[in-house]
């Protein structure tokens, strides 16, 4: 038996189980989810321990010891150790300790992933298996969602399953709860088509690539998701730098737009009203946030309510999880009965404090530095650019789609993104000369 369970290539057993913890955590509680009590029970909240079983007992039966890829990016993962740390030290002042532990599994969760991502996947195939499957279930996604807004049938997970009232009944969800974390989905994974289309060889995957984007900017409209609205002419106005500084080939690139551009003239009323629509909604946010009254007066003064309850904990947060709590019973200011806080950075600070907080703007600013750093070192290596380009346009559109939904810490997209991320980085300082710098 022992012979046997040595022949095992483990290190390949890992890394098939990783690809299916992406597939699962795109898939979420739409397939195959249970609920025991208050615990819903799916595949990517069953991959993930089955992941740490087979670790411990490999190295169990090989006395105490794991060979591993060399890992690059120890200080990212040395703050995430501290985080988690400092989440279960939060418990003990935390008042809600039911929603302190649920954050402290969700971080458990959530940072085992992305070490298993950065372990087990060790060459840029790897990781360019884990974007096709994000483009899988992007597409999978968008069909849901054009569906939604057509017929107006939506799947059990979302929630305006089985609602009748017209608003929300063609409002599209697809694989996720509500249309905010739809849209955050969305626009995280516009880079990804984008890089596909800009860097691909052949004419008809870039043709491809290009309908995809122009569908997922139908399905996004119709989130009105005003937030992710901005991270979109974020990544756009990104990707126009790279189209003019990176070497593509812009001929086919310049004909599909010109035929796209022939198509939208041909039914210019209706785009027009799309437009006027997006500018509507735009415009509205400063409206709003000038005179502080609609949803983005509430959201400001979630903010303010959120700074408040820091000040009051000298700093150190409120604890893990515990934001909603505070929001429900000391707030100052009216939040319209809304209680999360509606941005993730400040769900960070209120939530963890300062020190935190301020840890990870390093790490969130670090990927993306580094991540830039290789795509510049390895701009000779196509696949590596079609990742970097990708990953890096993702990390900047989240600083506007990080205030859409209402919390991102189970948000299981946003985890992946960091993942990517750190592990092209470590792909890419284990590609480069010895002489290059570490992280």
């Amino acid at each position: 038996m022992i012979r046997f369970l040595d022949t095992i290539n483990y290190h390949k057993v890992i890394k098939y189980l990783v690809f299916a913890v992406y597939a699962a955590g795109f898939l979420g509680m739409s397939l195959f989810s249970f609920e025991f009590g208050n615990i819903h029970i799916f595949p990517y909240r069953i991959f993930i321990p089955l992941i740490w079983l087979i670790l411990i007992f490999r190295v169990c039966i090989n006395k105490g010891t794991l060979n591993i890829p060399p890992v690059k990016v120890k200080k990212f993962g040395i703050f995430m150790l501290v985080w988690l740390i400092y989440a279960i030290l939060s418990v003990i002042w935390a008042i809600d300790k039911t929603s302190a532990f649920k954050h402290v599994i969700f971080l458990v969760i959530s940072f085992s992933m992305i070490v298993f991502t950065v372990v087990f996947i060790d060459t840029i195939e790897d990781l360019q298996i884990i974007s096709v499957i994000w483009l899988v279930f992007l597409g999978l996604a968008i069909i849901i969602g054009i569906s939604e807004t057509v017929i107006g049938i939506h799947l059990p997970v979302s929630r305006f399953y089985e609602r009748v009232n017209e608003y929300y009944k063609y409002t599209p969800t697809a694989l996720f709860y509500n249309p905010n974390d739809f849209a955050t989905f969305l626009s995280l994974s516009v880079p990804f088509l984008l890089s596909y289309f800009f860097f691909s060889k052949k004419f008809i995957y870039r043709l491809l690539f290009f309908l995809s984007f122009i569908a997922s900017l139908y399905v996004l409209y119709a989130t009105r998701s005003r937030a992710n609205f901005l991270a979109l002419f974020l990544e756009i106005g990104y990707f126009t730098i790279v189209f003019f500084s990176l070497q593509v080939n812009r001929k086919e690139i310049y004909y599909i737009l010109a035929g796209s551009l022939s198509v939208l003239l041909v039914i210019p009323k209706r785009i027009l009203e799309i437009f006027s629509a997006v500018q509507h909604n735009l415009q509205s946010i400063v409206t709003q946030a000038s005179s502080q009254v609609g949803s983005m007066g509430e959201r400001m003064n979630l903010a303010i309510n959120g700074l408040m309850f820091l000040l009051s904990t000298w700093g150190f947060g409120v604890g893990a999880g515990n934001v909603e709590y505070w929001m429900m019973s000391k707030a100052q200011f009216e939040t319209g009965n809304k209680v999360n806080i509606h941005n993730w950075f400040l769900e960070v600070l209120v939530n963890y404090g300062i020190f935190i907080f301020t840890g990870y703007l390093i790490f969130y600013g670090g990927i993306i530095y580094n991540v830039y750093k290789q795509m510049r070192i390895h701009q000779d290596d196509h696949k590596m650019k079609v990742i970097g380009v990708a990953i890096l346009g993702s990390m900047l559109g989240f600083l506007f789609a990080s205030i859409s939904s209402s919390s991102i810490m189970a948000f299981r997209p946003h985890w992946m993104m960091y993942a990517i991320g750190l592990t092209y980085i470590n792909i890419g300082l284990n590609k480069a000369p010895r002489n290059e710098l570490n992280t």
